[in-house]
């Protein structure tokens, strides 16, 4: 692997950070907290999807009360609505904003010219801003058919961008440099997690990146079941960071733990990823976070690497 990689290194220069939050804001409404104007202003019918969206929740927690599973299915459906994410989605504006930077910081740094996967890409605003930003193929899948059909309607006209209704295992020949999976193993048992990372392995060339979020890294004791499936799909593991910062509705300080893997590596995962994650936030990301001329909307992990990244290799 040569020098250890540092967490600041897979991000873009600040100029590429200040454009993604541009295009989550201009392109999906995505913004430090919903702008309930510009929503209406764009999709009128919105009130309307609200009401079916907040009954949808209601019959999910009445049958979850009853004794039965919760049921989010319905609830994603109604979420392919854009007017909807916009408005729920800001809670993880900072989440997806840090995302696609590290995506994009990724490819960048590693001179990644193989497609990049988004494995539950809902939307697609993360691999549509990613097929704008970037020269890759894009590709997005979602097990969910409204989210699919939503993604491709918004995203017309984008020539290396392309949505397919799966899940995780997805069963095809193509193969990936880069793949991000972001808060989709949290909503699997641990068979399908397990499932859900060998695809994931078979999916990755041989020197890929794998990019894992989700709050199964909180638990401590999650390390030792994935290291054993890591090992068996060929990867290893390259180093942590956190994503997250100042947003979400009432706005709040959130994050999230993310591991990056790599495909031919072998380094399992540390059992104390969490704190090392951590550090990151108190050593660097705190004092940034807390200056009084840190501009609220740029309290995020990615805006705070950038200043930090080295710069890229002259081509």
């Amino acid at each position: 692997m040569g020098m250890a990689i540092q967490p600041q290194d897979l991000y873009p220069d600040r100029k590429t950070v200040a454009e993604i939050d541009a295009r989550l804001v201009n392109d999906w409404l995505l913004d430090l907290a919903p702008d309930e104007r510009r929503i209406l202003d764009r999709y009128p019918d919105h009130p309307r999807w609200v009401a079916k969206l907040e009954e949808a929740n209601e019959r999910a927690v009445a049958r979850h009360d009853s004794g039965g599973r919760f049921d989010e299915r319905e609830i994603w459906r109604l979420m392919a609505r854009p007017s909807l994410f916009a408005q729920r989605g800001a809670n993880r504006r900072h989440y997806i904003l840090d995302g696609i930077a590290m995506a994009v910081g990724i490819a960048r740094r590693f001179d990644i010219t193989d497609p990049i996967l988004d494995a539950g890409c809902h939307l697609g605003v993360s691999a549509s801003v990613l097929a704008r930003l970037l020269p890759n193929e894009v590709v997005g899948i979602d097990p969910i058919g409204a989210t699919i059909d939503a993604a491709r309607a918004l995203n017309t006209g984008v020539a290396n961008l392309s949505f397919v209704r799966s899940g995780l295992p997805w069963s095809t020949d193509r193969r990936f440099g880069l793949v991000l999976c972001y808060d989709v193993l949290d909503h699997l048992g641990e068979g399908e997690q397990r499932r859900a990372i060998a695809s994931l392995a078979q999916l990755t060339y041989d020197g890929g990146f794998i990019v894992l979020s989700g709050m199964m890294l909180v638990d401590a004791g999650w390390a030792d079941c994935a290291n054993e499936w890591f090992s068996q799909g060929g990867l290893g593991y390259v180093t942590c960071d956190v994503h997250g910062g100042f947003g979400g509705n009432p706005l709040e300080w959130a994050s999230n733990p993310v591991a990056i893997l790599r495909k031919g590596c072998s380094e399992p995962m540390p059992a104390d990823l969490v704190e090392r994650a951590k550090r990151e936030w108190d050593n660097h990301f705190a004092n940034y976070a807390n200056a009084r001329t840190t501009p609220r909307r740029e309290a995020t992990q990615a805006f705070e690497r950038a200043l930090r990244s080295a710069p890229l290799p002259v081509a």
